[in-house]
C-alpha cells in the first residue's frame, strides 16, 4: 500500500503550498512528509503575517487594516515559500534559493518581527513618558527611551532584540530544513518518471479502446460472402458495454496518477 498512488483533496492543497503539484507523492510515507512541509510553511507564513499585521497596527491604529494586512501577508509569505520550494527542487541543492529565502526572512525578522516585539517589551516604560497614546507618540517615546537607557538596560534590550531575531529566523528555516532532511527528490522524480510511463501507456490503451468502440458503428450489418448478419445486435451491444467499461476503468486509472 505504501507505494500505491495517493490522490485526494488534501493532497491538492498540500501540493500547491509546497509547489509539488505536478508530482505524485507515491505513498503514505512521502505524503506525511509533504504534509509536514506544508504545515511548517503555513506556520512561517502565519507568524510573519502576524508580525506584519501588528507592525502596521502599531503605526496606524487601524484594526481593520491590520486584519487585511494579516491575510495579505500570509498569502505573500506562502507564495514566497512556494517559489523557494519550486526553485530548490529544480536546482538540486538550491543554495541560491536558500540564500534568497533566508535573506528575505532575516530582513523581515530584523525590521518587523524584532521591532514589534521590542516595542511590547518596552511598552510599560514608553507609556510612562508619553502624554497621548497615539502611534506617533508611542514610537517617539520608544526612541526617546532608547536614547536614555543605562548600560544594564541597553544590554537587556539588545539581548531581547537579538534573541527574538534569531528565534524568528530559526522558525523561518523550518521549511528549508524539512525539505532538505525529509523530502527525497530522487525518489519523488523516480516515481513521477514511472507514473509518466504508465500514464503514456494508459493513454495509448484508451485511444485504442475508443477506436475499437467507434469501429463497432462501422461494422457491416450483412456479411458480403454469406449474406448473413456479421454479429447479432445483442452481441454488438454487449461488446459496446464491455468496451465502455474498459474505457471508464482506463480514465479512472489515468485520473489516479495525475
Amino acid at each position: 500500500m505504501d507505494n500505491s498512488p495517493v490522490y485526494n483533496k488534501q493532497n491538492e492543497i498540500v501540493s500547491y503550498i509546497t509547489g509539488y503539484e505536478n508530482i505524485n507523492f507515491g505513498g503514505m510515507a512521502q505524503e506525511r512528509k509533504m504534509v509536514a512541509l506544508a504545515v511548517f510553511s503555513t506556520l512561517v507564513a502565519v507568524q510573519n503575517g502576524l508580525s506584519l499585521s501588528f507592525y502596521i497596527g502599531l503605526h496606524t491604529e487601524n484594526s481593520m487594516l491590520s486584519v487585511v494586512v494579516f491575510f495579505f501577508g500570509v498569502l505573500v509569505f506562502l507564495m514566497i515559500n512556494r517559489m523557494y520550494f519550486i526553485s530548490s527542487s529544480k536546482t538540486g541543492n538550491g543554495f541560491k534559493a536558500i540564500f534568497a529565502y533566508m535573506g528575505i526572512y532575516a530582513l523581515v525578522s530584523f525590521l518587523i518581527t524584532s521591532s514589534v516585539l521590542c516595542y511590547y517589551f518596552m511598552e510599560p516604560e514608553i507609556l510612562e513618558i508619553i502624554s497621548y497614546k497615539t502611534a506617533l507618540n508611542r514610537y517617539g517615546g520608544m526612541i526617546q527611551l532608547l536614547e536614555h537607557l543605562s548600560p544594564e538596560q541597553q544590554r537587556s534590550y539588545n539581548e531581547f532584540k537579538y534573541t527574538t531575531f534569531f528565534i524568528s529566523v530559526i522558525i523561518a528555516s523550518l521549511p528549508v530544513a524539512t525539505q532538505k532532511l525529509l523530502i527525497n527528490h530522487k525518489e519523488l522524480f523516480a516515481i513521477e518518471s514511472r507514473n509518466n510511463e504508465l500514464r503514456t501507456s494508459l493513454y495509448k490503451k484508451l485511444q485504442q479502446k475508443k477506436t475499437e468502440f467507434a469501429n463497432l458503428y462501422e461494422q457491416p450489418a450483412e456479411d458480403p460472402l454469406f449474406g448473413e448478419n456479421a454479429a447479432s445486435g445483442d452481441n454488438i451491444r454487449n461488446k459496446k458495454d464491455l468496451i465502455m467499461a474498459e474505457i471508464a476503468h482506463l480514465e479512472e486509472a489515468i485520473h489516479q496518477i495525475l
